[in-house]
C-alpha cells in the first residue's frame, strides 16, 4: 500500500514547511501532490531533506 497526500497546495502557504516537517518524519514512501508552483516552493525548503526524500515534477 502506498499512501497519497493529495492537495498540498491547498494547505495555507503559512502551513507548508509545518507540513513539510511531519511528511519528513514518515518512515515510509509515500506521495505527496501539488501544484508546481507549490512544489518549486517546498522542494526549496527541503533543503537537507532532499537527500533523503526523491521529488519530481509531474509537468513535462
Amino acid at each position: 500500500m502506498l499512501p497519497v497526500l493529495d492537495g498540498f497546495d491547498e494547505l495555507p502557504e503559512g502551513r507548508h514547511r509545518a507540513a513539510i516537517g511531519e511528511i519528513s518524519k514518515v518512515d515510509r514512501p509515500l506521495v505527496v501532490t501539488g501544484r508546481p508552483e507549490q512544489y518549486a516552493r517546498a522542494r526549496h525548503w527541503l533543503g537537507h531533506l532532499a537527500t533523503h526524500h526523491r521529488t519530481e515534477s509531474a509537468n513535462r
